[in-house]
């Protein structure tokens, strides 16, 4: 809970697997918008998938992959289909940045107090994160050219350094 004076921002960035698939919920204080990408298979499948986020004023978009899956239709000219790979929508119009004063929080979201109202409720979220942890690995995780120690966190719970699931093949996501 921030001290009283203090603006709280409703601005969020989550990314999640919800069934096996990405989704992206993202707020910049305007609406919660959301983006899942309908991938041909489920990414907690053991092996590593690279995610990326583009986002401008007006569209945000999320890709797999590289669109690795992109598919070339039989169209006369031929159309390359990026629905499996990649998929975006408008943003309602926003103020440019992302407006947060909380920490950055990767595999889940620290749980609040029994007493205190859920986020969700807090701020009015149309789309919410998901309430269970993530189960497996993230490395490289790299924000408008940073690319974050995520050996030396400042702070972590309910994690551990290295990937078990890697020597497990592992990676899972609980729903």
């Amino acid at each position: 809970r921030p001290d009283p004076g203090v603006q709280v921002y409703s601005d969020f960035i989550s990314l999640e697997l919800f069934n096996g698939k990405p989704r992206l919920l993202i707020d910049f204080g305007s609406g919660a918008t959301e983006v899942i990408v309908n991938t041909l298979g489920d990414l907690h499948d053991g092996e590593w998938h690279k995610l990326d986020i583009y986002w401008n004023k007006e569209y945000v978009r999320l890709m797999v992959d590289n669109c690795q899956g992109a598919e070339m239709d039989d169209r006369d000219p031929p159309r390359i289909d990026r629905s499996r790979c990649e998929n975006g929508t408008q943003i309602p119009p926003f103020n440019e940045f992302l407006n947060v004063n909380g920490p950055l929080q990767l595999g889940g979201v620290v749980p609040l107090p029994k007493n205190e109202l859920s986020l969700d409720l807090c701020f009015g979220w149309r789309y919410t994160h998901t309430k269970t942890g993530f189960v497996g690995c993230i490395k490289n995780f790299i924000h408008n050219s940073f690319m974050y120690d995520l050996g030396s966190p400042g702070s972590h719970k309910f994690s551990t350094s290295g990937c078990e699931a890697t020597e497990l093949n592992l990676v899972s996501s609980r729903n």
